[in-house]
């Protein structure tokens, strides 16, 4: 099931369900193919602690989500993946089905056969070991942050974003900068301008693919705080950005929500919030990229083409 901000923590939704632990070891680490093979209940924690103590990390990265205790492979079956191109698996043993050895099996990741699509997002196997891809160490790296004044930027903030969404093979950084940085108001800022941004400064470890936990802390409202996650899916616009942005906040002060308290009320509130902009959105079309185990009915509903036929 989903966690905070990555994929793959050992939650059961219904009862009974039961849960069952395989391993948890780094296997194999290949710099030179640029891969790993690793065992269920492996973090990206350690992970990557594997690759500072094995000196690997000047030869290759791995990839890591916005928080860095979920299982990597975890993560990966539910279709969970990092920030950059290499986080894709590649090569499936499970525990159904006796292998031979196959050392190149983690290189080519349309070679995973017919059964492999049948794991992801089921109950249907239990993955034993499973083959990562790694990012070599591209020898320099810099991050940086644009603030932009108003949210009516939005329409251009997207116009600038949507060629290196489109084409993956975008290299042209000079003119998205250049583009971006013709937006009345927009400030340029590297991590060394800003060392005490933590907005910046976790999205720069990030993409160096280094797992932290930063942020858990924006649920230090409370004591024993949780969260409910409101991702509708869209069109990557203006429009569709600006839209998303009024409907959230207009229904958020609807109900009166700055943060939310531990107060039956406050929750019952929080709770209503939630499956109405989950419906508002769907409404327009969007989907959710995830959310909490209580709007599991709702969200498959939402799903409805065909006759409801995944309901079925």
């Amino acid at each position: 099931m989903s966690s905070a901000w990555a994929r793959g923590h050992a939650l059961t939704g219904l009862d009974p369900l039961g849960q069952e632990n395989v391993g948890n070891s780094v296997l194999k680490v290949d710099p030179e193919s640029a891969y790993a093979l690793l065992a269920p209940g492996v973090s990206y924690f350690d992970f990557h602690a594997c690759l500072v103590r094995h000196n690997l990390r000047d030869q290759v990265w791995g990839d890591v989500p916005d928080v860095g205790g979920s299982s990597v492979i975890g993560n990966m079956l539910e279709r969970g993946a990092g920030y950059t191109p290499y986080g894709d698996h590649c090569g499936q043993e499970q525990a159904a089905h006796e292998q031979e050895p196959n050392e190149s099996r983690q290189l080519f990741d349309y070679g995973l056969g017919p059964q492999s699509g049948i794991l992801s997002e089921s109950p249907l196997g239990i993955i034993v070991r499973m083959g990562i891809w790694l990012m070599p160490n591209p020898g320099g790296y810099q991050a940086y942050m644009i603030t932009f004044p108003r949210d009516n930027d939005l329409d251009q903030i997207f116009a600038a974003l949507q060629p290196p969404h489109q084409i993956h093979n975008y290299t042209d950084s000079n003119k998205l900068l250049t583009d971006l940085n013709k937006i009345a108001g927009a400030k340029f800022y590297f991590p060394e301008d800003r060392p005490n941004d933590i907005a910046l400064q976790t999205r720069s470890d990030t993409m160096q693919r280094t797992p932290f936990t930063t942020e858990l802390g924006l649920l230090s409202w409370l004591p024993n705080s949780g969260h409910l996650f409101f991702s509708p899916i869209t069109k990557i616009t203006g429009p569709d950005a600006k839209a998303q942005d009024d409907i959230t906040r207009r229904l958020i002060e609807e109900y009166g929500f700055d943060f939310i308290g531990k107060d039956p009320d406050s929750r019952r509130r929080a709770y209503e919030l939630i499956q109405v902009l989950t419906a508002e959105a769907a409404d327009r079309g969007w989907g959710e990229y995830r959310a909490h185990l209580v709007l599991i009915d709702q969200i498959a509903e939402i799903y409805s083409f065909n006759g409801n036929a995944q309901m079925k």
